[in-house]
Parts: structure tokens; sequence; C-alpha cells
């Protein structure tokens, strides 16, 4: 299995991770300048609440339209499974949130923020209007249409920069209210886009061999584990607010919005990785899938080492000092320390791999362990009142996670230790092949 063979898809793929990253690096860091640091980390909270419910769902009801809809037969019913599962879950805990810290006003004030309450009035409806563009996303990432994907996060991150550009032109950027807002609107317009883009593939029926009991099984593993790694961060954001209140957590996030682009890059090889993974393990094709698991935590792998390098080296400093006002500049620290994680990342492709051979327990397992780590270590900092180590839980997560994937990978997957590197000969052959192919054709 070529990378050239695969150039289209992947440069689709990196051209849409470089959206997420401009629009972090530039609109989400000129959101974050324009508001005091309290407010941005209450924004943080409807953040990471929205996030933990969005993931667990794509585990319970979105990677089965992947699992599932791979025969075209059978896929107007995963359809109707998928959806009906999805929203119902969506809806259901964005409400359970809502009435815990709404409804409850005590919870909200042991975590010495009264304003959580209001977070949990905006989650409802931004949890709501994020099922058509998430469902739609996934079918998307079923037939691997990264062109189409790149246009549709192109309206949506277009939508909320205009609105950042008026409002912070009119003086009315100023609160977490405003800044849910523009994200409110935004998904609104990237739902309805979305549903457009994918209206052939909309269909839904209830006829098929697939069982309620089959889907349900394989969705109720795979969420219970990526419902695990989120609530992870959901009570690492909530330690993290008791010891060192919103101010911090705002700081936190602002590091964290600059981290985000190595989290994208995962996800989207994540995705990109998983279909190709299901067929393979189907095909018990062990030397391609070998060659495929390997080609793309070593590319990943040597990205990250560059990346983590150049910014380790000074550009942390200067990109963070040079887009926000100074009472963020604290997330210097932070985020130097978060780039360990980034390190490990690549490794977690091999997640992708567990769960196309359906060891998804296995998995919950690795994760179980990983959250152990990092709660226990945050609560560690926390009980110090050291926030320069806030991400440590987050490190230390990534890296038994990297271990434990690593051991797997290596058992099930042939990885070995020196496929880490090939990235640097297989790139090397490529320009060699390329520099022939045109020396051949100016001897012509």
């Amino acid at each position: 299995m070529r990378i050239a063979d695969h150039l289209a898809k992947i440069s689709w793929t990196l051209a849409d991770k470089l959206l997420f990253l401009l629009y972090g690096f530039f609109v989400r860091l000129w959101q974050i300048s324009l508001l005091p640091t309290e407010e941005f980390g209450l924004f943080g909270h409807l953040e990471v609440w929205h996030v933990l419910i969005l993931t667990i769902s794509d585990g319970l009801a979105l990677q089965g339209l992947i699992k599932f809809g791979v025969r075209a037969e059978d896929r107007a019913k995963v359809n109707f499974m998928s959806l009906i599962l999805h929203a119902g879950f969506c809806l259901g805990m964005s409400l359970l949130l809502f009435g815990l810290f709404w409804g409850l006003p005590a919870v909200a004030e042991f975590f010495n923020e009264p304003r959580l309450s209001i977070v949990a009035v905006y989650l409802p409806l931004y949890v709501v209007l994020s099922i058509p563009r998430t469902f739609c996303l996934k079918l998307l990432y079923r037939d691997v249409q990264m062109r189409a994907i790149f246009s549709v996060n192109l309206v949506w991150f277009g939508t909320m920069a205009g609105l950042t550009g008026y409002l912070a032109a009119t003086n009315s950027l100023t609160s977490f209210e405003d800044l849910a807002g523009i994200h409110i609107i935004g998904m609104a317009v990237s739902s309805l886009h979305m549903m457009l883009i994918t209206r052939s593939q909309l269909n839904f029926g209830r006829a098929g061999g697939l069982s309620w009991q089959e889907f349900w099984t394989f969705g109720r593993n795979t969420a219970a584990t990526v419902g695990v790694n989120n609530a992870t961060l959901f009570v690492e954001q909530l330690i993290v607010q008791k010891f060192f209140g919103t101010q911090i957590v705002g700081i936190y996030q602002a590091a964290k919005t600059l981290f985000r682009s190595f989290d994208a890059l995962r996800d989207a090889l994540v995705g990109l990785v998983f279909p190709g993974a299901v067929r393979l393990v189907a095909e018990r094709d062990r030397d391609k899938l070998h060659a495929f698991l390997s080609k793309a935590i070593s590319f990943y792998l040597v990205v990250a080492v560059v990346a983590v390098a150049l910014l380790e080296f000074g550009m942390a400093e200067l990109i963070i000092t040079s887009f926000l006002p100074i009472k963020y500049h604290s997330a210097i620290s932070l985020f130097r320390l978060l780039l360990v994680a980034a390190l490990f990342q690549p490794i977690y492709i091999g997640v992708a791999f567990m769960v196309a051979r359906g060891d998804t327990l296995l998995l919950l397992r690795f994760v179980l362990i990983c959250a152990a780590v990092s709660l226990g270590s945050t609560l560690l900092v926390g009980m110090t009142g050291i926030f320069q180590l806030v991400p440590l839980g987050s490190v230390l997560y990534f890296a038994v996670l990297a271990a434990l994937t690593f051991r797997y990978t290596a058992r099930f997957g042939g990885l070995c230790f020196s496929d880490l590197l090939r990235a640097i000969p297989d790139s090397l052959d490529f320009l060699r092949r390329m520099a022939s192919v045109e020396g051949n054709s100016r001897g012509k």
C-alpha cells in the first residue's frame, strides 16, 4: 500500500486540518484576546461538556455507520439506527447536565462558580444543533469524501470567523454569552450545509439483517471507551475549577486551544485509518495492514517531532506573546508541558486498529488505566497548588496509552520500534522516484 496512491485524500485531509489550524491560531486567539480570562474559562466548560456528549455519542451511534455500513444494502437501516441513538443520547445527556448544574445551584457553588448554571442553559441548544452536522460528517468519513469534508468545515469556520469580525468591530465580543452565540450560530449554519451536501446519502429504513442488539453491543463498548476518555477531560476541568478557579481554567483553555491542532490531526488520521483498518482486518491481509498502520503512525510521528521541536524552542512563546494579551501569558508554561503529550499521540492511531478488530473491551481497560493515572495526578497537582503542572494529567494519559497501544499493535499488527522511523526512508524513496520521473520526462 503506497502513500502515493492516496495523495489526493491525504491532501484534502491536510487541507481540512489546516483550516482547524488557521481558525485556532488566528480567529480563536482573536476571540480569546478580547475576553477576560474568566469569561473564556466559562466557555471552556461549555466546550468540554459539548465534546463529552458528542464523542460518547460518536462511539455509541456514529462509529456503527462505518462498522456496519460497508454493505450498501444495509445502509438505510444502519442510518436509521444510528440517528435514533445519536439524537436520543445527545438530547438526554444535555438535559441531564442542564438539570444538574441549573436545577441544583449547590453543585455550581461547590465548584466556586455560580455561573456554571448559565453554561448549562446554553448546552442543550448547542448540542441539538450539532446533531445533524456530526451525523452527516460521519457519512462523509464512511465514504472517505475528504474534499466534501473540507468544504463543509470551510463554511463552518467561515461563518464563525465572520461573526467574530463583526462583533469585534462593534466592540460586542466581551462575554461568555457572546462567544457561545458565535458557536451556536456557526453550528446551525454548518448543520444545514452538511444536510444539503449529504442529502443523497440520507436514506433511512427498517429492513435488513442487522439487529439492534448487535448494533448496540458494538456501540456500547466503543462509547464506554471514548466516554471514559472524555469524562477524564470533563472531571479534570472541574478539578482545576475547584482548586484554581475560573481564571486558571481560562488560561489553561488558551493553552489547549493552541494544542488542539495536534488533537485535530490525530482525530483526522484515526478517522482516515479506521475504514481502511476495518477492510484490511476483514480481508486478513496482515502484510498490507502492517504497512498501512506503520506508515500512518510513522509519518505522523515525524510531523509531531518537528512541530514540537519548533514550538518548544521559541515559537510557543512567540505565538502567545504576539497574539494574546499579558493576562494570558501564563499559558506559555502550560502549553510547553502539553507539547510533551503530542509526542505520544501518533501511536494513538493504533486505537483504530483495536476497534477494527473488535477489541473494544480491552481498549476500555486501557483507557480506564490511563484515566486513573491522569485524574490522580491532576488531583495531586490541585492539592499542591502549582497551576503550572495542570497539564501533567494529559501528558501521563497519552504516555500510558501509547505504551499499552504500542504493545497491542506490535502483537497483532506486527509493529516494531524500527517502524516508527520508516517514514524517513519511504519519503527519500518517494523523492528519488519523483526525481527519476522528472529526469526521464526531460530526457524525452
